[in-house]
């Protein structure tokens, strides 16, 4: 791709005629029609002659049927596992073009798509992942959240920004942590008055190799202005984004040049315009029901049972499944939509920490769904802990990556597993990146795993603190990350499964 101008490519349009491809082959491919594919969701990958599959799975809400023909896919097209993003979307590994055409068939069949997954497009919504269930909510994400993803899908052909945008959706003002390293980010806020609940809306947030929090754009936006809201900050991505350098295009860096106060007055402008122009959908809900927690219940100890959330509605659970590097078997994720539906509310709740949830859980159905998991090898213990390492999939499958971030967590897990019960590591965020652009948002963890190495053997695996959180967005954005002198600590394990699959890459 280093021979070919992507902003050019972008001006003479990023349709691709993929089943011309899959007829003619993987040497058949340009480098222009390399990047229009990615645009597509369908990314090269590390390895020679396959692709990876990104879909899209608004607010990360994937339906049973959906999840099991997803599944299917793999096993007929891919290598036997699903990846769960950090967008809380999935994707598929090791497809040859041959296979994509049939592969966008059957996903279409169940409501998936891949489209704008990758390249400069705007990218997966995510939402809390206890959207739905929180007893603080202000307004529900599911509705908003697919409003949004349909605009997106509509428009994503058509859609010529200079960089990608991360959206991102908050029931409450609690829960808000995505926002504020999001493109642009919508915050349901109840009205003080007692009338319908607004959006906050914040952009120009990121991570990657300039970090930055997010600002606040827009106060009491109306419901239904939702959508020309959307549209008016991707206007700044395709009018004030600097196209002369890919370092510099991300809309974060537009406040760096033109100010906190100008960018505001710029979001000013396009939201009228985007309102002007008309011919948008919207969403309007009145008031929230207001429902109370249920106490958690108790395992035989007496003891809460730190798997399982309370919901809002009465006698209801959520139960968390760990997914380890958000990898998971075809016969597992499976398994998954089989408990969703016998025990839950038919959906496998995908969350950007790589885990999947099951809601919807009777108290009495608590103690099966979690026996039902176990048999898959499926931990329910231990989320938001050290040993739940987040990790982006790096060069065990990724091209650009410069490190085996998979093959180190894997190690990270497995060397501090011990700890997981822990009163002092209960919270306690690893996440490991396999290059800066930082996937696996390493800068928002306790301690962040970084290599910049490619010799595979003889590497050492480091854990460097990071005393920035997601949840210090007060902070001002030229304060995002400070050095630390922590010497870092050597980790590593011989059972690591991943292993294997880094030597063979390696060579």
């Amino acid at each position: 791709m280093a021979s070919v101008r992507i902003e050019d490519v972008k001006t003479i349009g990023i349709g691709v005629d993929i089943d011309l491809l899959a007829r003619t082959g993987f040497e058949s491919i340009s480098d222009e029609d390399r990047y229009r594919l990615k645009t597509q969701g369908v990314c090269a990958q590390r390895q020679v002659g396959v692709f990876m599959l990104r879909i899209r799975v608004p607010g990360g809400k994937a339906k049973a049927a959906a999840l099991r023909r997803v599944a299917d896919l793999a096993d007929r097209h891919g290598h036997g596992s699903l990846h769960i993003t950090t967008r809380g979307g999935l994707e598929l590994h090791h497809v040859k073009i041959e296979s994509v055409p049939s592969v966008f068939d059957a996903l279409a069949e169940v409501g998936l798509t891949t489209k704008g997954t990758c390249g400069d497009t705007v990218r997966n919504v995510i939402a809390c992942a206890h959207a739905g269930t929180y007893a603080g909510e202000v307004l529900p994400p599911e509705p908003f959240v697919r409003l949004l993803h349909d605009r997106i899908v509509e428009k994503s052909d058509a859609t010529n920004i200079s960089r990608k945008m991360n959206p991102s959706f908050a029931c409450s003002p609690n829960c808000d942590d995505h926002v504020a390293t999001s493109d642009m980010g919508f915050v349901a806020t109840p009205d003080p008055a007692g009338g319908p609940a607004t959006f906050v809306v914040w952009g120009a947030g990121g991570l990657g190799a300039t970090p930055r929090l997010a600002i606040e754009l827009f106060r009491n936006l109306p419901q239904s202005a939702l959508v020309p809201a959307f549209d008016a900050v991707v206007s700044i991505g395709k009018k004030y984004g600097d196209r002369s350098s890919r370092a510099k295009a991300k809309i974060k860096l537009v406040v760096d040049k033109l100010g906190v106060d100008r960018v505001r007055e710029i979001f000013t402008e396009e939201l009228a315009a985007a309102k002007a122009a008309g011919s948008y959908g919207a969403v309007q809900i009145a008031e929230p029901l207001e429902q109370a927690a249920a106490a958690p219940p108790r395992d035989p100890s007496g003891f809460v049972a730190s798997d399982v959330v309370a919901q809002k509605q009465p006698d209801r659970f959520t139960l968390p499944a760990l997914v380890p590097m958000g990898e998971i078997a075809t016969h597992a994720a499976r398994a998954l939509a089989d408990a969703a539906e016998r025990y839950g509310d038919g959906i496998v709740h995908l969350t950007p920490d790589q885990n999947a949830e099951i809601q919807g859980i009777r108290s009495a159905d608590i103690a099966a769904a979690r026996e039902a998991l176990a048999r898959t090898g499926l931990h329910t213990r231990g989320r938001g802990g050290i040993g739940d390492v987040v990790s982006c999939v790096g060069l065990e499958y990724c091209p650009i990556a410069v490190a085996h971030s998979m093959t180190m967590g894997e190690e990270i897990a497995l060397a501090f597993g011990g700890l997981t019960d822990a009163p002092r590591y209960r919270d306690f965020r690893i996440h490991v990146s396999g290059c800066p652009h930082s996937c696996a948002k390493h800068q928002v963890a306790d301690r962040t795993g970084r290599r910049a190495d490619r010799a595979c053997r003889r590497a050492r695996r480091s854990v460097h603190p990071l005393p920035w959180r997601q949840r210090t967005r007060a902070a001002p954005r030229d304060d995002v990350r400070e050095k630390d002198p922590t010497p870092a600590r050597r980790v590593g394990h011989p059972r690591s499964p991943f292993r294997f699959r880094r030597e063979r890459a390696c060579g």
